[in-house]
This record gives C-alpha cells, structure tokens and sequence, in this order.
C-alpha cells in the first residue's frame, strides 16, 4: 500500500546454499530503486524505507543481486505500489461565479464544477455539497461533475 510506514516489510527473498560451508547471504538491491525506497535485510526481508508515493512511481522493477562471496545469483522484484486516499480534492477553479435572474425556472441548468483528485477510484470518487445562506434553494447533483 501506498501509505506503509517505514519498517513494513513488503517480501522475503529466500537462498539456498548446498556448499559444504554455509556462508551467510548479503543482499543488495542494483537497480531499479533510485531513491531507495526499500531496503533488505540480512534475513532477505524486503521493506520500505521511505514514504512511498504511488501518484510519482506506481510500480518498482527492482534487480536484487544475492552472494556468499564466492557465487553471485541475481533475482527480480516487481512492487505494485496499490493507492491510498492520500490526495485532496481540487477544484480546476478557485472561484465559480453566476449571475440568474429571479425569474429562472426551477430545475433550470446553472453551472458545472469541475474537480478532480490524483487518487484512483474509489479513492477518487468525489461528492459535492452545497452549503452556506439560500443553498436550500437549489439542487446539486453530489456525484457528477
């Protein structure tokens, strides 16, 4: 998920070693994590070690290379990073403004607003509301926009 915290561990990369001694495995993550956003430890816990941001990188196609300091074997990771509702609505427009006579029809057609959010669905499923003096008088449809 998106919002794990430092420390989740996300896999666990297992070795085998049928040499007669039995070197201990160092890990090491060799591409495909510039920022370093996992680490892996000794026991081959694969975890996060920074905020993750799905909305910046929504996948990891990391190269993990394992050695006992005689033999190398290199592996793959892929990590989906899943969303989180980790973003706020935004109106494309900071102020909407109409002018309608006191005349209009009820029912009549007045505005749309236009909003989004970087989250997916249902994350990003948005609802409006009218609020504040007179909003009684009018009606809004609370899922399209």
């Amino acid at each position: 998920m998106e919002d794990a915290l430092p420390g989740t561990v996300v896999l666990e990369l297992k070795t085998t070693d049928v040499d007669e001694l039995k070197n201990s495995v160092e890990y090491h993550i060799t591409e495909g994590d510039p920022r370093t956003q996992f680490q892996i430890r000794r026991t081959g816990e694969v975890f996060v070690a920074k905020p993750l941001d799905r909305e910046t990188v929504p996948l990891y196609d990391i190269t993990v290379t394992a050695t006992d300091s005689k033999f190398v074997v290199i592996t793959r990771l892929t990590i989906e990073i899943l969303d989180a509702n980790d973003n706020p609505p935004y109106c494309l427009r900071h102020r909407y403004r109409e002018i309608v006579s006191e005349a209009i029809h009820p029912g009549t057609y007045i505005l749309t607003v236009y909003a989004s959010d970087q989250d997916e669905p249902p994350n990003a499923d948005l609802r409006f509301f009218l609020t504040g003096d007179g909003s009684q008088n009018f009606i809004l449809d609370k899922v399209s926009f």
